[in-house]
């Protein structure tokens, strides 16, 4: 006769076959999950905390992707104007070059509706007085921009010849002049400055051609340095 077993002793034996199922079906989860992701404990974290970068940032996966830098923006032909002006003043006058100056002469070239004459302007200035600032010559011709007096001058606000001495005032009167033409008679380049230096006659072409040349050279220069319009 076998000896009589204890009840207790199956309770025991049914706990732990249930704790041992347990823990084989999370096993089983787990192995299903590593079987979905090999690679979730192979690779090492990205980052040890919210403000420690990665101990080897070669590792990060962005790091074998470059991203292009984005093209420089084209200036306006605007903007593409006065840094024109500005290199070829300075590079022609840098006595009188300022650049708050080269940009003023640009703008009153645009507000007068003849912002494409800001370069046959520059060659006026620079061809018959040097785009010396604040300087005369005989017949009361002002410099930068060998205006004579009264010509146009009274039109931007100056009374009396020595107001042209002002480089502002002396531009704004040329371009005045300038303006007033090619509204009358539609001429451009050199054919209008023939006409603000001396209605009737072109005599001056011996002066601006070789500037004009000039002036051409070193653009050429300065766009093979920026070929963007920088």
């Amino acid at each position: 006769m076998s000896p009589r077993r204890s009840p207790h002793l199956y309770l025991q034996i049914a706990v732990v076959a249930l704790i041992w199922s347990a823990a084989f079906a999370v096993g089983q989860g787990i192995n299903r999950r590593l079987a979905t992701f090999p690679n979730a404990l192979a690779s090492p974290p990205l980052s040890r905390g919210p403000h420690t970068p990665c101990a080897d940032p070669a590792l990060s996966p962005l790091a074998a992707v470059e991203i292009p830098a984005p093209p420089a923006p084209r200036p306006t032909p605007e903007r593409l104007r006065r840094h024109k002006c500005r290199a070829l003043w300075q590079a022609v006058a840098p006595w009188s070059y300022s650049p708050e100056l080269a940009d003023y002469f640009c703008i009153h070239h645009e507000l007068a509706g003849i912002e494409t004459e800001w370069y046959w302007s520059l060659v006026y200035g620079f061809s018959n007085f040097g785009l010396t600032l604040r300087s005369q010559a005989p017949g009361l011709c002002y410099g930068p921009m060998d205006v004579k007096w009264p010509g146009f001058a009274r039109q931007v606000g100056a009374t009396e010849p020595d107001d042209l001495l002002d480089p502002r005032t002396n531009i704004r009167a040329h371009i005045a002049e300038a303006s007033y033409y090619h509204r009358r008679t539609g001429r451009t380049g050199i054919a209008l400055l023939s006409t603000v230096f001396y209605p009737a006659s072109p005599r001056e072409y011996h002066r601006w051609r070789p500037t004009d040349a000039r002036l051409r050279r070193i653009l050429a220069t300065w766009y093979r340095k920026h070929p963007a319009g920088y």
